[in-house]
């Protein structure tokens, strides 16, 4: 190694302390020792100038648009991979893709917000939503909107047993993890759409109606969208669009201003309506009845100012309510992104560098460290992608009076399996402070594998930020994807000696979160800047 590579070695380099931590895993803000570590590898060639350094792609650049990669190449590659009913690419450009896919709490506080707001439910799973997309996103750029919101039922946007929008089932074979959180969806029914039932086939009442348990222990029918399902939504809005025949709620509102449901596929020949088994030249086309269909939808945006609600309005109002502080002033710049599971595991599958945040607005430890993270984004104009290991954002339990929790990241919860993968498949050199062989339950996650094995997996405590890489190695030329890291357990509470602003506290979180930021930096050609 040349002399400088080994500077910049030595610079990425931090060792481990020694003291025992418990961070945001099964109580908030828990008394607690600290410690942290940073871990970053070499992964430099032996050229003798930085000029001849070929520097990789930077994911976290503020120039790299997320939301129309990950929707060009999400709905793309199921599209064609689709070959009975579809097969072809969904998207044409990717630069004028409207979609911003958010997570539960985000979708609920933009249900909570003043305005007029498009959504979209549905997914990349579904090749009913894969036929609607392209029009509706056509159709959004013509009529001059900007962002549709879109949210999937499929917490982790890929299997049915995570699917929330779904009916309690008589028959215990059908019986899923989803099923077991379809109060999930039934919250959002009860408390916001209130009026959906106008809006789609499966009325509240009839067979195909969700019906779940509500938090005191009853039953509650809702009706049961289709997805995908396009809305108009206004929480305040006073009008009845069905001229009387509307169903308002309590307060005199119908929140849904005008919904669009409609099943359909999509071929190189155009719309059809999909039927199983159906062969392909006996398909009838109706892509302009369609078309037609879909306009008048928008027409009914015509005279509106469509909202939008961004993920940096999110961060700022998310972090204050729930830690109770002023965290971020209201015109704070915020370069922290949430993500979705399914946009994670899309984003550790991309060749190049990324940061990437695991914590949660819920956290006291991560409500700590966030605005640090932030200001250093910030500073290095970079972008932080935050995935909260709660799928729910533990929303349910905090604000609706729910038991159960979304979260992957604990050895009882159905959807374990799905921080099994990150760990197995994507997180393969992962370092955390808890040691997988001890024996305290807390310190380790346990799951059972599909053949059957219990597997014992590193538990990582949130805050934990990480750059990573899919294709870096060591100096053993073994896959080490995470090329640095930071963990460490920090409260807002000032009079506690893990109290982030600390003198020694808060230089701890700049000196470490710099070696995460150079860990990045190193790979992508971007000098890591720190923060006053």
């Amino acid at each position: 190694m040349n002399k400088l590579k080994r500077i910049l070695s030595f610079g990425l380099t931090l060792g481990l302390g020694a003291l025992a931590l418990t961070g945001c895993q099964d109580k908030e803000n828990k008394d607690t020792n600290k410690d942290n570590g940073t871990v970053v590898v070499d992964n430099s060639d032996n050229t003798d100038t930085v000029e001849a350094k070929t520097y990789e792609k930077g994911l976290s650049a503020k120039s790299y648009n997320f939301e129309k990669e990950f929707f060009f190449d999400d709905y793309n590659s199921r599209s064609k991979a689709d070959t009975t009913r579809q097969g072809i690419d969904t998207f044409k450009n990717k630069d004028n893709i409207v979609f911003d896919q958010v997570t539960y709490e985000e979708l609920i506080h933009i249900l909570e917000s003043e305005g007029n707001y498009l959504i979209l439910f549905g997914g990349s799973w579904c090749h009913n939503t894969r036929a609607a997309v392209p029009f509706i996103n056509d159709y959004a750029n013509e009529y001059g909107i900007t962002t549709i919101y879109n949210f999937d039922f499929y917490l982790d946007g890929t299997t049915s047993t995570t699917h929330v929008r779904n009916t309690n089932p008589t028959d215990p074979a059908r019986a899923n993890a989803g099923t077991d959180y379809n109060f999930l969806y039934g919250e959002l029914v009860t408390k916001y759409l209130t009026n959906l039932t106008d809006f789609v086939e499966y009325k509240t009442g009839s067979t195909s109606s969700v019906t779940y348990t509500d938090d005191e222990g009853a039953d509650v029918n809702v009706a049961k969208l289709q997805v995908p399902f396009l809305f108009l939504y206004n929480k305040d809005n006073t009008v009845d669009s069905l001229n009387g025949s509307g169903t308002s709620n309590a307060n005199n509102t119908y929140p849904i201003v005008a919904g669009f449901e409609e099943m359909i596929d999509l071929d190189d020949k155009g719309v059809y309506q999909y039927q199983r088994n159906q062969a392909k030249e006996d398909r009838v086309y109706f892509t302009e009845e369609y078309k037609t269909r879909l306009k008048a939808f928008f027409e009914k945006t015509k005279n509106l100012t469509i909202s939008t609600y961004t993920d940096g309005q999110y961060i700022i109002d998310a972090y204050n309510t729930r830690s109770g502080k002023t965290i971020f002033e209201a015109n704070a710049k915020i370069n922290i992104k949430p993500i979705t599971y399914r946009q994670l595991v899309w984003l550790l599958e991309q060749e190049g560098n990324s940061i990437i945040l695991l914590g949660g607005t819920w956290c006291g430890n991560t409500q700590a460290t966030i605005k640090p993270f932030n200001d250093f984004a910030v500073k290095n104009d970079l972008t932080i992608y935050n995935f909260d290991t709660k799928l729910d954002a533990g929303y349910a339990k905090k604000y609706f009076g729910y038991t159960k929790e979304a979260h992957i990241r604990d050895t009882a919860n159905p959807f374990v399996n799905l921080y099994a993968d990150l760990i197995e498949k994507y997180f393969t050199n992962i370092t955390t402070l808890y040691d997988v062989n001890d024996e305290a339950s807390y310190k380790h996650i346990e799951y059972t594998n599909k053949d059957g094995e219990v597997v014992k997996l590193k538990k990582l405590q949130v805050p934990y930020l990480l750059s990573y890489n899919k294709d870096a190695k060591d100096s053993d030329n073994l896959a080490a994807p995470i090329t640095g890291y930071y963990e460490e357990m920090l409260t807002l509470v000032d009079t506690r000696a893990d109290y982030v602003y600390s003198e020694t506290n808060i230089k701890s979180v700049k000196d470490n979160t710099l070696n995460v930021f150079k860990a990045y930096g190193t790979r992508t050609g971007v000098e890591a800047k720190t923060i006053d």
